[in-house]
């Protein structure tokens, strides 16, 4: 097959002279002939055909035969000898291609003539509804195109997304094909057309469109996004073609659904060009849409330092902020763009100003990191300023890690780091929480008092306890942090400790002294704090997401103290309870809160017991489920034997795909040791474990169910594929993996997507692309897009897998927390 390939005509005879098997196929279903075909070597054709009698019927793993395979390399001589030779030319594969159509995407005339002379059908489709004459117009081949029209194809047949032959002639900017197609009397234009050449800025093609059928284009249409032509030229930077649409007066006023005219579109793209042809034309800069959002916003938000300093010298305030209370300086300095912030601060910017919620710009970059900005503000504003909350900016820091923030904040010599917030919180006991030991660290180092409580009575060590941080309960300890102080409920740093270790640590902090031994025993059940609840609450809604886009706080996170696997107490219970059974409000029982928080030795003594190993909870979760999420693999192995281990909760998600969602790599081994496993499940958007584990990066899991043969052209009900979902987040070794596994990344969701299409960057793109060169495969799918909406299957599933995390489960089975994913661009 090589030597095929490679057209060494020599090794061919010899080895068709040692009687190789000239039809062996490939994984792929080629054959040595298809090879051969492929990179147009007519000599080694002859000879597998002439004297190794070659089968050139046979068809690959597409459903192309030699002749279409021929077809799309443009090696006539080989179609016409496979004709000669009873080759079905108008074989039709399962995706509907045709070898005429092949012909005429790649532009082969002479094969598409021949072909017509054996009269083959030009106006055949594939399953999307596309014909020939679409794709010799969408890749711009003009001989085709005259070729055909002079056939008397009808011009104006669309596919099933609608797009036909001028669409995309124009999308693709073929002034050729435009104007040949304009002089044909049948065909219609309409808006569409129009739209897409402005789109993708081929301003011959506007003028064409202008020209020819100005009558029939209606200018300030919208598309379903309430986008109009203009609009598209503007966003996208098209000057010249926002140069011919002033000439024809649009409409500038024009919003789009997002509340958003082409000025601002161009303003928030930094196509600075067209907004100063547009401050010529006397759009009006200080305009704000329904939601407070102008120019200016839109530039400082996106980083467009050249916008910014010419809206800067004509608009009315650099203080103009949009209905949350959120100006351009904030979104700079959440952004982290240091030349827009640099050029805000020489105006008569508020530097203290306070959204709706009392949030400031240094609060922001200090929530994302930016320590540029953070060193350009520190001295200028008051970085003591608390929001509604009681939040500060050295609190955010810590909360999220920024250690080498803190240490900016912390030489300042007004600093108060000993600010707490509306429940008694201060920087040590979040930082302590959030297991950043290097900030514990430095907080102590700079005199902040480790046994300060919060309103309820927690201290910084009971937090870390609390969350099983070993290490930061160490040199909390080690700072004299007191394990025996008491919170308004009566619990200490040990009764609420996760785990024995750091009990027995805290334990051995109170040898030396003559504490009271009632505070120095673990406890049994405690709820969750509701200082923790409040202020994580909070901390979670304030992450750039949700602050940038619109200060949203729909999504909230809470921390929770363990419930505790004290098997001694178990055991006593079981001999007076009626029923090991009992569930809470939330259907859930002790079995299934002892399986999530991996408390192997009471798991043991239920299963002793008349327990429902299947049990599923108010929204369908089992014991086995919760371990799966967290990660605890003896309770796992426990469970597997006795449980049904495919069952679906009401979302449709199984314990295999929850294990695959938080990278359980272990887990997910021992599910697949089952032979019952149903490793095909698919929730109730259609996903399956392999695209979630596709899509959230965790390559060694994609490996063990490809290896166990699950498919990875299944598509989602949205016609999604792992490929694709892998493509859209940017995880190139995983996409990179499922290619070599024979993804296929033509394949189209409903929405016409496809993994090339959704790639989120050059990389993936070409990736995908060269996988796609060995085949004849219709070029509109390899395009990259523009604009893709988030999928709601990502969402909804997304959304409940991280509802699902152990803090939600075991407290209380919320559903307050949901993160949502999405397609990128």
């Amino acid at each position: 097959m090589e030597a095929c390939e490679l057209g060494n005509i020599n090794i061919v005879h010899s080895l068709v002279s040692a009687g190789a098997n000239v039809d062996l196929q490939n994984n792929d279903g080629w054959t040595a002939l298809m090879k051969a075909s492929q990179n147009n070597h007519s000599t080694v054709i002859h000879v597998i055909l002439d004297e190794a009698d070659s089968n050139p019927h046979l068809q690959n793993r597409k459903g192309s035969n030699a002749l279409m395979v021929a077809a799309f390399a443009g090696c006539l001589e080989a179609v016409e000898l496979f004709i000669t030779k009873g080759v079905n030319y108008t074989h039709q594969r399962e995706d509907g291609v045709t070898a005429f159509m092949l012909a005429c995407q790649k532009g082969h005339i002479e094969i598409a003539e021949l072909l017509l002379t054996h009269e083959v059908d030009p106006n055949v489709t594939n399953k999307e509804g596309t014909n020939a004459f679409i794709l010799a117009c969408n890749s711009g081949h003009t001989p085709i195109v005259k070729l055909l029209l002079s056939r008397k194809v009808d011009p104006n047949v669309s596919n099933f997304n609608g797009w036909n032959a001028l669409m995309c002639a124009s999308a693709n900017g073929h002034a050729q094909i435009v104007e040949l197609l304009l002089t044909e009397t049948a065909v219609v234009v309409d808006i569409n057309a129009f739209m897409l050449a402005c789109e993708n800025g081929h301003y011959e093609v506007v003028e064409l469109l202008l020209i020819n059928k100005r009558q029939h284009i209606e200018l300030n249409a919208k598309n379903k996004n309430g986008m109009t032509a203009f609009m598209l030229a503007c966003k996208n930077g098209h000057k010249k073609v926002v140069e011919i649409l002033l000439q024809e007066k649009v409409d500038l006023k024009l919003l789009n659904n997002n509340g958003l005219n082409g000025f601002m579109l161009a303003c928030g793209g930094g196509h600075i060009e067209i907004v100063e042809m547009l401050l010529k034309a006397k759009i009006d800069p200080n305009f704000q849409n329904d939601r407070g959002s102008n120019a200016l916003i839109l530039a400082c938000e996106s980083g467009c330092s050249d916008v910014v300093k010419k809206l800067l010298k004509v608009i009315k305030s650099p203080n103009v902020q949009n209905n949350n209370g959120v100006n351009g300086f904030m979104l700079a300095c959440a952004n982290g763009h240091t030349q827009v912030v640099t050029l805000l601060l020489k105006e008569q910017i508020n530097h203290n100003h306070q959204n709706t919620t009392g949030l400031t710009a240094l609060m922001l970059a200090c929530v994302n990191g930016h320590v540029q900005i953070v060193e350009l503000l520190k001295k200028i504003v008051d970085i003591n300023v608390q929001n509604s909350y009681g939040i500060s900016s050295l609190m955010l820091a810590c909360a999220y890690g920024h250690a080498k923030i803190v240490e900016l904040l912390l030489q300042e010599q007004l600093i108060d780091i000993h600010a707490q917030n509306c429940e008694g919180w201060n920087a040590l006991m979040l930082a302590s929480y959030k297991d950043k030991i290097d900030i514990v660290k430095l907080l102590l180092e700079a005199g902040l008092d480790p046994n300060i409580q919060s309103k309820r009575g927690y201290t910084a060590l009971m937090l870390a306890s609390s969350a099983g941080h070993y290490d930061v309960v160490q040199l909390l300890l080690e700072e004299k942090a007191d394990p025996t102080i008491q919170a308004t409920d009566g619990n200490t740093a040990i009764k609420v400790a996760k785990d024995a270790e750091i009990t027995h640590l805290c334990q051995k902090y109170c040898l030396d002294d003559d504490t009271d031994e009632s505070v120095m025993q673990p406890n049994q059940d405690l709820e969750i704090a509701s200082s923790v609840k409040s202020f994580l609450s909070f901390v979670a809604r304030t992450k750039c997401g949700s602050i940038v886009s619109s200060f949203s706080r729909n999504s909230a996170s809470s921390g929770s103290f363990s419930i505790y696997g004290c098997s001694d107490v178990v055991k006593k219970l079981l001999k007076v309870i009626d029923n090991p059974n009992a569930q809470n409000n939330n259907g859930v029982n002790g079995f299934m809160l002892a399986c999530a928080n991996g408390h192997t030795q009471v798991v043991t003594l239920l299963l002793k017991e008349q327990i429902n190993h299947n049990h599923q909870n108010s929204t369908g979760l089992t014991a086995l489920m919760l371990a799966c999420v967290n990660g605890h693999v003896q309770i796992v192995e426990l469970l597997k034997k006795i449980v049904d281990i495919n069952v679906q909760n009401s979302y449709g998600i199984s314990s295999l795909m929850l294990a695959c969602a938080y990278g359980h790599t272990k887990i997910v081994e021992l599910l697949l040791q089952e032979q019952l496993i149903d490793i095909h499940a698919q929730n109730c958007e259609g996903w399956n474990a392999l695209m979630l584990a596709s899509y959230k990066d965790k390559i060694d899991i994609v490996k063990l169910l490809l290896e166990a043969g699950l498919d990875p052209n299944i598509q989602s009900k949205r016609g999604y594929t792992a490929l694709m979902l892998a493509s859209s987040a940017g995880h190139y070794d995983v996409v990179e993996l499922l290619l070599e596994e024979k993804a296929d990344p033509t394949i189209q969701a409903a929405d016409g997507n496809t993994a090339i299409k959704v790639a989120k960057d050059a990389e993936i793109t070409h990736l995908c692309q060269k996988y796609c060169l060995d085949d004849d495969t219709d070029e509109s799918v390899m395009q990259p897009n523009q604009d893709l909406e988030i999928a709601s299957s990502v969402k909804s599933f997304l959304s409940f897998v991280a509802r699902t995390k152990c803090g939600s489960i075991v407290s209380s089975f919320s559903r307050n927390s949901a993160s949502s994913g999405s397609f990128s661009i």
